[in-house]
């Protein structure tokens, strides 16, 4: 996509009391979500249809779990990964930072978050679809002063640019290679927490700089009067500090808030491009300028926010028993074709960023099984065993259409299915499926490994033996031999020039009779018959002679003895 990415950086900011009194909350108009202080594992945003606690797994990993995705961060004494101190991790300027620039920390109890609760999602406001977006959080201490934060980046988290591979990552590759924030552009937000005591203004600041990942970037200072918007003032957002924080926790530990992140000028009104937000990182800092430094943050995988849809391909291969897994050794790549219904699936200005799917105008995305036949040069083959595609960015639409295209032999299709929201759309004989903003449809493509009934041949051996008896020896000679070379022909010269063939041979030991006058052998061999009729073979054999006896050569010994063998044709 063209948009810029842009990253939130929620700071919670000075928490110096547990509330007193509940004050009255501002009305959000259109707000989904429950901000009523409670924020617990099974109640926070009052929404179902969330994510599992934890992991984030969309569907259909998760199911349909309730309420909002947790991730959980150390806490208390335990060591946990946060910003390395220093004048290149502040806000400003970390997305910069050289690595290695994360390190073992134990912020204090105040800014020491123990989880982070994220959740989004797409409502109506006077005809108009919003995107919303909740936050909760839960830290070690009810009391001192903290900015809370939570950032959102375009880039997704784990790519080549921040390499933060939360999910496989030991903490010491994290360390030698993971900079979280190194996605963030001109354009990218921060949401700031800002409050006074207990006040819960949520503050909006713009980075500004040159366009492209990885620049030095200007951050308003809102502590003095920058260019930031209180949307709390605006009824855009609306948080409060938690009265009920689950088993073991105070009031005050915990908080929570809402956001119409389409009121506030993030996603687009009049949808002409995708927006998404797809990397998440909640945190702590020590105030809300360029200069503050990070205190904790939450290094995991949270939901990506889109005003767009995705889907997500799994190919499965299965042995003939339709249910068995069949991880084939040859590993052969499959294609298929994702539509929608003829029409585009994805604006103008976003299919650029895709090449891999195909050029514009993009009303197909075909992942074909031979990387040799695609009609554009920089996308991507089709799809393995095991293997699970993503494409995102997709216009919502209930047209949608997954087919397969020609499987490679000995395969055939056994199922297509797709799941939204808990329900399945069978795809096996066609039909469509929907694909839902903010929503991920996860279809999967199910081939069955075809028996094969194996084509005969036969080849008729016929096995031959043979043994030399030499007479007339003197006896007494030096260098007696102890073996004869035997080989067998096909014509009665027993010779190679310039037609006949040598067909077997062999070195075979030598017996001498008690008085050395005379010495025998034995020797078989096996003849591959190819041809019907009458074959003839010739036998020769070679004895090396010594100091008394005279050597017998091919040439002396060839048609001495021949064989005739008659067979019926070989059967193929």
């Amino acid at each position: 996509m063209n948009c810029r990415r842009a990253r939130f950086l929620i700071f919670a900011v000075p928490i110096l009391l547990a509330l007193g009194a509940s004050q009255a909350l501002a009305q959000v108009p259109g707000n989904p979500f429950s901000i009523d202080g409670t924020v617990t594992d099974t109640q926070n945003s009052g929404i179902s249809g969330g994510y599992t606690i934890p992991p984030c797994d969309p569907p259909p990993n998760s199911g349909n779990a309730p309420q909002a995705c947790k991730q959980i961060d150390p806490n208390s004494n335990a060591k946990e990964l946060g910003p390395i101190n220093g004048s290149s991790t502040k806000i400003g300027p970390i997305n910069t930072a050289a690595r290695p620039m994360l390190g073992d920390t134990n912020p204090n109890a105040q800014v020491d978050l123990n989880a982070g609760w994220t959740q989004s999602k797409i409502v109506s406001v006077n005809g108009v679809p919003h995107v919303f977006f909740y936050f909760g959080w839960r830290r070690d201490s009810a009391s001192g002063s903290g900015f809370i934060s939570i950032e959102f980046e375009k880039s997704q988290a784990g790519g080549t640019l921040d390499n933060c591979k939360y999910d496989t990552f030991t903490a010491a590759q994290l360390i030698a290679s993971c900079n979280p924030w190194a996605g963030r552009q001109d354009g990218d937000f921060i949401l700031l927490w800002d409050q006074n005591g207990t006040a819960t203004n949520i503050i909006l600041a713009r980075f500004t700089g040159p366009t492209g990942e990885g620049q030095n970037l200007n951050f308003p200072d809102c502590s003095h009067g920058g260019d930031c918007v209180d949307l709390t003032g605006q009824n855009t957002a609306v948080a409060t500090f938690g009265t009920t924080c689950g088993t073991g926790f105070v009031a005050g530990q915990c908080g929570e808030m809402a956001i119409d992140l389409t009121a506030a000028g993030i996603f687009p009104a009049n949808a002409n491009q995708c927006v998404t937000l797809a990397n998440t990182i909640p945190g702590t800092v020590t105030g809300n300028s360029n200069t503050a430094d990070y205190k904790d943050v939450i290094l995991a995988p949270f939901p990506s926010i889109s005003n767009c849809g995705k889907i997500t391909v799994t190919k499965t291969t299965v042995l003939p028993d339709g249910t068995t897994v069949f991880n084939d050794p040859a590993n052969p790549v499959f294609g298929y074709t994702v539509a929608n219904g003829g029409a585009i699936l994805r604006y103008a200005g976003d299919v650029s960023n895709h090449p891999e799917d195909g050029p514009a105008p993009q009303t197909q995305i075909v992942r074909p099984n031979n990387f040799a036949t695609m009609a554009f040069p920089s996308g991507q083959p089709g799809i393995k065993n095991g293997e699970i595609n993503t494409h995102t960015d997709l216009i919502a639409s209930a047209n949608y259409t997954l087919t397969e295209q020609t499987p490679p032999t000995p395969y055939v299709k056994l199922s297509i299915n797709c799941v939204l929201n808990g329900t399945t759309y069978p795809l096996t004989a066609g039909g469509t499926f929907p694909v839902e903003a903010n929503g991920t449809t996860a279809c999967t493509i199910v081939n069955k490994f075809q028996k094969t009934t194996p084509s005969f041949a036969s080849f008729q051996q016929v096995t031959l033996a043979d043994q030399a008896l030499l007479t007339k020896i003197n006896p007494g000679g030096s260098s007696r031999p102890t073996k004869v070379h035997i080989s067998l022909w096909t014509t009665n010269n027993c010779s190679t020039n310039p037609i006949s063939t040598k067909v077997a041979e062999g070195d075979v030991s030598i017996t001498y009779a008690q008085d050395g006058k005379s010495a025998d052998s034995a020797f078989s061999a096996g003849f591959m018959v190819t041809t019907g009729g009458t074959t003839v073979l010739y036998w020769a054999f070679e004895y090396a002679g010594d100091s008394l006896n005279n050597p017998l050569t091919v040439a002396d010994t060839c048609g001495f003895e021949s064989v005739t063998i008659g067979l019926v044709p070989t059967q193929q």
